[in-house]
């Protein structure tokens, strides 16, 4: 039954990312606009539905602390904290997008790069953009890649934390777990689209 069920959830995330890039082929997607309330909320109800998405594959329903975040790259080679899907931290806060993990796995090419414990693994700066003090110790990087299929670039990166050490330590669960989110990092990508006095591909 579980095998069935596993199965059953990945052929539904695989329908869901097709059907969102299908709407490319009839729906006009208007540009970027991080000034706008309404474009604004969709990208942060997809991070609350990603974020859905973990608790119900990770049965972390009672976590202490998780959180969805969306960064982008930015034309001055800096990374953007753009929006949250629970906003218990700040968003707007950018740093140079080469000090952090986000650039290089989106560089790297990788569907997506756990760290189990920052405490005992960080390979970049341990801190958070907008916190020094930043209050997860497991992370989920997941780079978004550029809605046009021609070209196989990172417009930025979705980042998934948890309070709790080793959320994302194992590999089969966690891939899972990516296709679970896809349709939902898919739809960014698309809202995403060029626009590039805001984004620029890593």
């Amino acid at each position: 039954r579980r095998k069935r069920l596993e199965d059953h959830r990945e052929e539904s995330a695989l329908e869901h990312r097709n059907l969102v890039n299908e709407m490319l082929n009839i729906v006009d997607v208007p540009a970027a606009n991080f000034g706008d309330a309404a474009f604004m909320s969709v990208l942060g109800r997809a991070l609350r539905a990603i974020l859905q998405r973990v608790r119900e594959e990770f049965d972390t329903l009672d976590a202490g602390y998780l959180e969805a975040s969306l960064l982008v790259f930015q034309p001055n080679d800096q990374i953007t904290v753009l929006q949250r899907a629970v906003r218990n931290r700040a968003v707007g806060a950018t740093t140079d997008r080469q000090k952090t993990m986000a650039h290089f796995v989106a560089l790297a090419g990788l569907d997506w790069r756990q760290v189990p414990d920052l405490k005992r693994e960080h390979p970049f700066s341990s801190e958070g953009i907008s916190d020094p003090n930043c209050p997860y110790r497991s992370i989920l990087l997941i780079p978004i890649i550029y809605a046009d299929p021609a070209r196989n670039e990172a417009v930025g990166v979705v980042t998934i934390d948890s309070a709790r050490p080793y959320e994302f330590w194992n590999e089969a669960a966690t891939d899972r777990l990516y296709k679970q989110v896809m349709p939902f990092v898919r739809l960014i990508a698309i809202l995403l689209q060029s626009h590039p006095e805001k984004i620029r591909c890593a």
